[in-house]
């Protein structure tokens, strides 16, 4: 009942060519053609995969089994948009993972059955911000102009799809439990380190029941990325420090993943990037100012 519920809170548009041109035109400004949209996807694998990864297996075999992995990823998108474009040129566009392109671009048989089974149940795909977020602006019209959309929101496809088969290879390589664990274990690895933008995982108060009514979703489209970051980092801080019922290796996982998590963001953006940081420094201005 309760996934019933979250399908009835997607976000229904009434279709309009002027207004379904323009939610395509912000769609693709947002996340096709936004360069920092593509720089977050990749920054996702220090900050969260690699965390979440260290936690369980150790910083250096983490960050060696992404390095080891990181070709293999690339080589699959290099062939998805090769073998797209020997269809017709806009099926490039669409970035679908399928087993010619796995042979394609050489991966095992033991990687190429994985990697399948990850993408025909949508793993890799159907959970992207871009793609959930593209399935409410497209369009139904076949001119140009369509046509120029779908090459653009292109770019948020291949770019979250990388992150997400080097987030399931990754975990394939690293994982140590029994075989028939192996797709449970890659799949919570991907939606909790790339996220998952899927409905489902949307709270009602973001749903077309919120405060808004049935303009809840298209209000709040682009805050689900940091109300997840949110969610991450205070389920983690509480393990670590306020949950007396955490066991001593939950405990200890939280606390690894937040001191690798913690070193990215200084790595990537300095001292005033780490959590909270704005926060301190405005309130020590405000101090200077006062006294």
């Amino acid at each position: 009942f309760e996934l019933l519920k979250r399908e009835s809170n997607r976000t229904v548009m009434n279709r309009n060519s002027f207004f379904d041109a323009w939610r395509a035109v912000n769609h693709n400004y947002f996340l096709g053609l936004s360069p920092s949209f593509v720089l977050t996807q990749m920054v996702q694998l220090p900050q969260y995969l690699w965390p979440r990864l260290a936690a369980q297996h150790g910083y250096v075999k983490s960050f060696d089994a992404i390095r080891q992995v990181t070709p293999t990823a690339f080589r699959i998108m290099r062939a998805t948009l090769k073998l797209g474009y020997e269809g017709t040129w806009t099926q490039a566009l669409d970035a679908t993972i399928n087993s010619k392109v796995l042979d394609e671009a050489k991966v095992s048989a033991s990687d190429k059955e994985f990697i399948l089974r990850m993408a025909n149940s949508g793993l890799l795909d159907m959970g992207s911000q871009s793609r959930e977020l593209g399935r409410v602006v497209e369009g139904r019209r076949k001119s140009n102009f369509d046509v120029a959309m779908r090459v653009a929101s292109s770019f948020g496809f291949y770019s979250e799809m990388v992150g997400r088969l080097i987030s399931a290879l990754a975990a394939k390589k690293l994982y140590t439990g029994p075989a028939d664990g192996l797709e449970n274990y890659a799949r919570g690895m991907v939606s909790r380190s790339m996220f998952e933008f899927s409905n489902w995982n949307t709270s009602r108060l973001m749903s077309r029941h919120g405060p808004l009514g049935a303009f809840t979703p298209v209000a709040t489209a682009f805050m689900s990325y940091t109300q997840q970051v949110l969610e991450t980092l205070t389920r983690e801080i509480h393990n670590a420090y306020v949950n007396k019922a955490a066991t001593p290796t939950q405990k200890s996982e939280a606390r690894r993943f937040l001191a690798a998590h913690m070193a990215a963001m200084a790595f990537f953006a300095g001292s005033l990037g780490m959590p909270g940081a704005s926060m301190v420094a405005t309130v020590i201005n405000k101090m200077a100012d006062l006294f």
